[in-house]
This record gives C-alpha cells, structure tokens and sequence, in this order.
C-alpha cells in the first residue's frame, strides 16, 4: 500500500494499537443491526429517525469503555464520551 494510500486510510479509519476483544465486537455488531432495523423501519413508516441518534450515543459509550479497559489514550476515550454527549444531545432535542 502506498504512503498516500494510507494517509487517507487514516483519515477515515481509526487505527488502534489492540484488536477488540469479542464481547466488544459483538456488541458493535447487534448495534450495527439495531441501527440498520431502525433504518428500515425508519424508511417504511414515516421516516423518523431519531432513535438512531441514541443507538449511535449508546455505541460512542461502547467505545469509551473499550478505550479505557484497553489502556489507551485518555485523548480517545474523551473524545468517545464527548462524541457520546453530542449524540444523547441531538437524540434530546
């Protein structure tokens, strides 16, 4: 792969120094199919798609505890809580 590639690689995937464990990786999953659901239903009835707003808070939460049980830069883990308050902020207005 070459340097530019991975310069924009890094741009929009994150790069962790540990792999997630697998309770981690399931839970991102039955999210990741939690939000899909909403979509879909969101999409069939009146397209209200609020709740997502809550399951992508819920996630960013996940996130932060993986950060912090995993050691990693306190940076991370307060940039996931604050990702998390912006989503439970937009979910409440």
């Amino acid at each position: 792969m070459s340097n530019k590639l991975k310069e924009v690689f890094g741009l929009f995937f994150e790069n962790r120094e540990s792999e997630s464990t697998k309770p981690f990786v399931q839970i991102r999953y039955v999210m990741a199919t939690a939000i899909g659901l909403v979509l879909i239903l969101s999409f069939t009835t009146d397209f209200n798609i609020h709740f997502i707003w809550l399951l992508l808070g819920i996630g960013s939460i996940i996130d932060a505890i993986e950060s912090y049980c995993n050691k990693e830069n306190k940076k991370k883990v307060f940039m996931a809580i604050g990702f998390a308050f912006l989503f439970f902020i937009v979910f409440l207005t």
